[in-house]
């Protein structure tokens, strides 16, 4: 049975706590949870007006540009009803099959077709409601950044809600070039200390270009992936902007406009904003809880495991909440007030070391996602593992697929590669073009019973980078280079897994869920195809042993 939030307990005050880390934040009922997110809620709208006012004021728009895009807004305006009165419809649907799927899934015995099929229906039309909106809003996005003229755009680019001062890259490089030779003059003891210090902070500061350059491709292809509305579309096409662009035209909203500015305040009759809020608040909730569960059953960590890692969270929020409390009795000035609690990092270090090699590879590999891919032989799955399935079924088809028409299919594989990877260059994709051409050919040249044996080899082969899944690596390394949390830090030491751990301990002890695996030895990778995550790396044994097993 599920984690029930009314009778278990929540390590935050809101949603947000999902993000924190142990001993961060004080415990609270559900009840408390879904009031607390109702107040952020209505916060988060009051800001984002605040916010909205700052920026447009801050624009200093002509009456003409106003003018201009206040016609733009009043487009934008229908697309927020309309996605609006489209949320209302499926938000409670989600919540109800979000509920079921986290019930099978915290059972760890596989999911049946139905509740699996209508969670994957829900979200996906969920996610369709989402992207339609912001593909509309980006184009009138550009419509609108058509009116503004470049000072605008560069004030738009960099605009931060309450920063209006934020100094520019030429600014500080200018301001850094009239203090060089004051520095150079004074020299002394101050000079030699810091050429030492450079010499240290050299290799150091390789270490923050490398981590800052994989955190930029990473949300450039994140961008490609997921576009995202700028400045521009986020306020001047927000219904939060309606009166006070009216007010810079001199004119009444129209009804269109009011009808959006009320259901942006308060919803609609039939669908208020407040239970908007809390059928939100809810599918955040089971969507972590789905989310740890997928983890949790693709780890099989023991019994012995699993108490390890819960004492362990348990001992390091004492200590920590231990020297708050002694801290906060002081007067201790913000920079000195976390001072001596214990450093995350250790905790992670420790868990580490409970966990063995193969569960440390599947976390190294582990998606989030929401419903596991579907081609593994054992019912328990772990996030998106590599899965080269459909490329296996691509080079059956192709074998006896005309030429012309292998170009097509090929040409719509690489665009939905380019959805969950980023788009290639145009180089890189006409390589990848002919690689998938060139390997359809090999098949097809080759006898049935060829095929078969080589088939799930050729697909690892001609399967795409996943270089989001790589630069995310890179940075986790990276991260622990410098000091900081990983990937454990990320997903195991949140206050809700640690809660669902323990559950999962009681399952084992009562025998409600068998234990999968030998703490010693990791998952069992016998019971995965190819490619899938819960494989340890580097067990060629096992591996030769399912190929030749009859």
């Amino acid at each position: 049975m599920r984690i029930r939030y009314r009778h278990s307990r929540l390590f935050s005050p809101a949603l947000a706590a999902l993000t924190m880390t142990l001993g961060a934040a004080s415990t609270l009922w559900a009840d408390d949870v879904m009031d607390e997110f109702l107040i952020r809620a209505r916060q988060s709208r009051q800001e984002h007006r605040s916010a909205t006012d700052e920026f447009i004021r801050s624009l200093d728009l002509t009456e003409a540009q106003a003018r201009r895009l206040l016609t733009l807004l009043d487009e934008a305006a229908e697309l927020h009803v309309e996605a609006y009165e489209a949320q209302a419809e499926i938000q409670p649907e989600i919540s109800g099959a979000f509920q079921q799927f986290a019930d099978e899934d915290s059972r760890n015995q596989g999911f049946s077709p139905e509740v699996e099929r209508r969670t994957a229906t829900l979200n996906h039309q969920a996610k369709e409601v989402r992207e339609a909106l912001v593909g509309e809003l980006l184009e009138l996005e550009r419509l609108a950044s058509e009116i503004l003229s470049r000072p605008q755009l560069a004030y738009a680019k960099g605009f931060r809600p309450g920063r209006k001062h934020r100094p520019t890259a030429d600014r500080r490089q200018a301001h850094a070039k009239t203090r060089g030779p004051k520095a150079g003059k004074r020299g002394g003891r101050r000079g030699a200390r810091r050429g030492k210090e450079a010499g240290r902070a050299g290799s150091q500061s390789r270490l923050d270009r490398r981590l800052a350059s994989a955190r930029e491709e990473l949300d450039a292809i994140n961008r490609q992936i997921h576009p995202r509305l700028g400045s521009v579309g986020r306020y001047l096409l927000s219904p939060s902007a309606i009166d006070v662009m009216c007010s810079l035209t001199g004119s009444v909203p129209n009804e269109n406009l009011r009808h959006a500015r009320a259901v942006f305040e308060n919803g609609t009759d039939d669908y208020p904003a407040d239970m908007r809020d809390h059928h939100q608040a809810e599918i955040t909730l089971l969507r972590a809880e789905i989310n740890n569960w997928n983890l949790i059953n693709g780890l099989h960590l023991s019994k012995e495991q699993i108490g390890r890692i819960v004492l362990l969270c348990e001992a390091f929020a004492v200590e920590r909440d231990s020297v708050a409390q002694q801290r906060s009795s002081k007067r201790h000035s913000k920079r000195n007030r976390n001072r001596g609690k214990p450093p995350i990092v250790d905790l992670e270090r420790a868990v580490e070391k409970v966990m063995n090699p193969g569960q440390q590879a599947v976390l190294a590999d582990y998606k989030a996602c929401l419903i596991p891919p579907k081609n593994l032989k054992d019912p328990v799955r772990v996030g998106q593992a590599s899965d080269n399935s459909h490329l296996a079924r691509l080079l059956t088809r192709a074998r006896k697929m005309p030429s012309h028409r292998l170009q097509r299919v090929i040409a719509e594989l690489l665009d939905r590669e380019a959805e969950h990877f980023g788009q290639l260059s145009s180089d890189a994709r006409a390589e990848r073009a002919d690689l998938l051409v060139a390997t359809a050919r090999e098949a097809a040249e080759m006898s049935d019973a060829e095929f078969e044996i080589s088939k799930a080899e050729m697909a690892e082969r001609i399967a795409p980078v996943d270089r989001p899944a790589e630069l995310k690596k890179e940075i986790s390394k990276l991260s622990r280079r410098k000091g900081k949390t990983g990937r454990v830090a990320q997903f195991m030491l949140k206050p809700l897994f640690i809660e669902q751990l323990r559950q999962r301990g009681r399952q084992l002890a009562d025998g409600v869920v068998t234990e999968r695996t030998d703490p010693a030895s990791g998952p069992q990778a016998g019971n995965c195809e190819k490619g899938c995550a819960l494989k340890p790396k580097g067990k060629k044994k096992v591996k030769k042993k399912v190929k030749t097993k009859p």
